[in-house]
């Protein structure tokens, strides 16, 4: 042992590893390696003798790669606990330090993954050398390290034989629509986000699973081609509602939907579908736009309206906090409306023009009602507003008017704008300065001055609402 120790630690210099105390470290270094090759000797069972042949292998090894004693010894351990053997083991670990050299990976994750490759498919049928030069092509087209397909290798067979499974998965969603020839009641189920995104999930699965069983020839040994044909055509169909669906919904394209290298093989043995599109989302605030959608062929009223109905969504969503009280309204209204139409209680040409008009009007900021007089054009005054009016009374009960409300808002938002500094938002003191020239108008203008009335609990909703419509109104 001492012999080897020794030997170890001049490879350790050899093999580049930084040593601040070399001869501490390099008997520390010889220790673990003589510790990993003893547990080869002792788990894996292997006599002392060829555990000696294999060590001194290791470290001529050792001294090709530059990887280190230790490692290449913990990566002989996983090959060897694997199986493998005499000068198959040497060849999957020699060929497992030379990509690890090239900086596919660490050398036992590498090792491991090359060795389930051969002994899936038998050392006469795919040797080391193969199983490397295939991990490498597949790594650096997958922009991966070794780690992300260790433990993944085993039989194709195994994968071609879940598609079954995945493909009832993938037809369980549409259980409630009885005509399965019908994709408009397909694309209507899947308006449920949650349901949708649990298609897309289960749609990328069954892609990968036949994507691999594609690029095997032992798929006609598990399945005759009647049902492989079943399973091509059946993935396209769900490919092309992906696409219908989130056109529908106006989601955004995710582009890594599928692999390059996936939908290729896919298109190739199936049917090439479409060139994928970046879907453009309907901007609801150009009434040519909106107009274009209205006049499309080719698909339903329903899902035109629903195209515009998702985009009028989004912009109420996006614009939420910046005028609470018009844009919440215009959510329910929207929302009510989709529910009619889900409940049959609209046809689809209504369906079709009443998401239009909500859309127009949302576009517009269409209030429903004459706006004061004293803060028409005047955008931020109205979002203040819209959280004043109808909440403050007098002292006698009466309700404070329209226009008299309004002049109160435009009063907060020359507060406002009074004290913004830069980073106001990030400013613990500065909005705290805001919040306290908000309650003295509150207190020394309107309930001393004025006589309206402010109940507790209505003045800290209040004031919490106005400091949440500044910041999202104000930058600082």
């Amino acid at each position: 042992m001492g012999s080897r120790m020794r030997e170890v630690g001049r490879d350790m210099t050899i093999a580049g590893v930084a040593i601040a105390a070399p001869g501490i470290a390099a008997i520390k270094m010889a220790t673990d390696f003589e510790a990993s090759m003893t547990r080869i000797e002792t788990l894996v069972g292997l006599a002392r003798d060829t555990v000696d042949e294999m060590g001194q292998s290791v470290l001529d090894l050792s001294g090709e790669t530059a990887r280190s004693p230790v490692e290449l010894a913990e990566a002989l351990f996983v090959v060897t606990s694997a199986g493998a053997r005499g000068a198959v083991a040497m060849e999957t670990l020699t060929n497992a330090a030379r990509a690890a050299a090239i900086g596919l990976g660490n050398t036992s994750d590498i090792a491991r993954t090359v060795t389930a490759a051969v002994t899936a498919y038998g050392a006469e049928n795919l040797s080391a050398a193969e199983a490397t030069n295939i991990l490498v092509g597949t790594v650096r087209a997958g922009n991966l390290v070794a780690a992300d397909l260790a433990g993944t290798v085993h039989d194709v067979r195994e994968e071609i034989r879940k598609l079954p499974q995945l493909h009832d998965q993938l037809w369980d969603i549409f259980k409630p629509v009885r005509n399965k020839k019908d994709m408009e009641q397909f694309e209507q189920l899947l308006g449920d986000e949650a349901l949708r995104q649990d298609f897309y999930a289960r749609l990328r699965a069954f892609s990968r699973c036949l994507h691999i069983s594609l690029s095997s020839d032992k798929l006609l040994d598990v399945f005759d081609e009647a049902k492989i044909d079943t399973l091509k055509r059946d993935w396209k169909q769900f490919s092309e509602l992906r696409r219908s669906v989130q056109l529908r919904y106006q989601e955004t394209v995710d582009v890594r939907e599928f692999e390059p290298k996936i939908q290729k093989l896919l298109d190739d043995h199936v049917v090439a579908l479409p060139a994928e599109t970046i879907i453009e989302v309907v901007n609801i605030n150009d009434p040519d736009a909106l107009k274009a959608v209205v006049e499309e062929t080719g698909v339903s009223e329903a899902s035109r309206a629903d195209r515009i109905a998702s985009a009028t969504r989004r912009a109420i969503t996006e614009k939420m906090e910046e005028d609470p009280t018009f844009y919440r309204e215009f959510s329910e209204l929207l929302e009510d409306t989709i529910r009619a139409y889900r409940e049959r209680r609209l046809s689809e040409r209504d369906y079709l023009n009443s998401v239009v008009d909500l859309a127009s009007k949302v576009a517009r900021k269409d209030r429903g009602r004459e706006v004061p007089e004293p803060i028409r054009g005047d955008d931020d005054a109205q979002a203040f507003f819209g959280v004043l009016d109808t909440r403050l009374t007098t002292s006698g009960g009466v309700q404070v008017s329209g226009d008299d409300a309004a002049h109160i808002a435009l009063d907060i938002v020359g507060i406002i704008r009074a004290h913004l500094i830069v980073d106001i938002w990030s400013n613990d003191v500065a909005q705290n300065n805001l919040r306290n020239a908000i309650d003295d108008f509150f207190f020394d203008v309107l309930r001393d001055q004025k006589g309206i009335e402010l109940p507790v609990e209505v003045l800290d909703d209040i004031e919490l609402k106005i400091m949440d419509l500044a910041r999202a109104r104000f930058a600082g």
